[in-house]
């Protein structure tokens, strides 16, 4: 009896020892695509209870794995919506679990750039850069639809590639023209040209399709007030409002000008020194002409045809106006601000004056003082 007892013992020993050696070198966390942490898990992961790591008895180290949030959607957000040369562009990636991510920009023409990588997940980390960033990467900064790429990385699991779209809108003067469409089909006419627009959806679910020199173009998931797209013809169109209570849409067609030295006009960004035989100190233009499009306005400046005229500009009796507007020239004795908008191009002490009395007064102090 006392023989079977020490057999019973002794083999019950060395079943122990296995088990316990197995569970030294047991590795069944790792083997399963998880991580062995020290003591406990990070705040994006979890413990995995049944499963080991090497010397977890030991040295206290536990089984995580990557905590999975099901009612994250995979996106990218792009903020802010409406953005301009000088504004910073903030990226956020949201992803179920947390994965390395690699960033890449896209300009308008197609060229690829790599703008840099971290980590990315539920949080929704945040990477920031300024539109000069884009200069920095392509050369120009050129107003358009860019995107923003993102290759998301995690061992024994496939990459997961995200694409957004943004827009670099127009800065400096433009002339824009506003367009009402109703019951979901319209014309629209912008410096000439006829844009047949057809309209689907209200609020922020719109689309927008736009058939012009035989080609369209479809814009969805718009909305009222902020999107901004462009058209192939480098025409800008805002989306002003797209009410539900009305089947209507009102829409911003806006064209940056394009300055020429040289055409007799001293428009907006000439001045003098730049452009001395277009910018003299007072410039005499044809008298203001019939527009074709009465809607046609400049974001700054006066419109004259097809340009914006800088304020102070003159155009036969009338100058170009702080407001935007021409106005007729002040006669002598009225009040006046500025020298342009007198007929005598002199303004003295908040009055028009002749030139020929404003040089008896130079003649006479000379006198006075010779």
């Amino acid at each position: 009896m006392k023989k079977e007892l020490f057999l019973y013992l002794l083999i019950g020993g060395i079943l122990l020892n296995i088990s316990f050696v197995f569970a030294l070198n047991n590795n069944s966390c790792e083997e399963a695509g998880n991580v062995c942490q020290l003591h406990s898990c990070p705040q994006h992961q979890e413990r995995v209870l049944n499963l080991t790591c090497p010397e977890e008895t030991s040295k206290g180290y536990v089984c995580c794995r990557d905590k999975v949030y099901t009612n994250i959607e995979q996106k990218i957000i792009v903020q802010p919506e409406g953005i301009e040369e000088g504004d910073n562009i903030d990226i956020s990636v949201q992803l179920p679990t947390f994965r390395d991510c690699v960033y890449y920009l896209i300009d308008p023409s197609g060229m690829e750039k790599q703008e840099g990588s971290g980590g990315c997940g539920p949080i929704g980390r945040v990477t920031s850069f300024s539109t000069d960033r884009l200069k920095e990467l392509f050369g120009t900064l050129e107003s358009g639809t860019y995107q923003i790429k993102v290759i998301a990385a995690k061992s024994n699991n496939p990459n997961i590639t995200l694409i957004e779209k943004f827009t670099i809108g127009l800065t400096g003067p433009m002339l824009q023209s506003l367009c009402k469409v109703e019951n979901g089909e319209g014309d629209c006419i912008f410096l000439n040209k006829t844009y047949n627009v057809k309209h689907i959806g209200c609020n922020n679910n719109i689309t927008l399709e736009f058939a012009y020199d035989d080609q369209k173009e479809l814009f969805g998931e718009l909305n009222q007030g902020t999107s901004r797209v462009f058209l192939k013809d480098g025409t800008e169109i805002k989306l002003n409002s797209a009410p539900c209570s009305v089947y209507m849409t009102t829409i911003l067609f806006r064209k940056k000008i394009s300055n020429e030295c040289g055409n007799n006009l001293c428009e907006i960004k000439e001045d003098s020194s730049n452009c001395p035989n277009d910018c003299k100190e007072l410039v005499s233009l044809p008298e203001l002409e019939e527009q074709n499009e009465p809607n046609l306005k400049c974001s700054t400046g006066c419109l004259y045809k097809t340009n914006c005229l800088p304020t102070g500009v003159r155009v036969g009796n009338q100058y170009c106006g702080i407001e935007g507007e021409f106005l007729l020239q002040k006669e002598k004795e009225e009040n006046c601000n500025n020298n342009f908008e007198c007929q005598s191009g002199l303004c003295i002490d908040d009055s028009c004056i002749e030139k020929g009395l404003f040089k008896k007064f130079l003649e006479w102090l000379k006198n006075l003082f010779s």
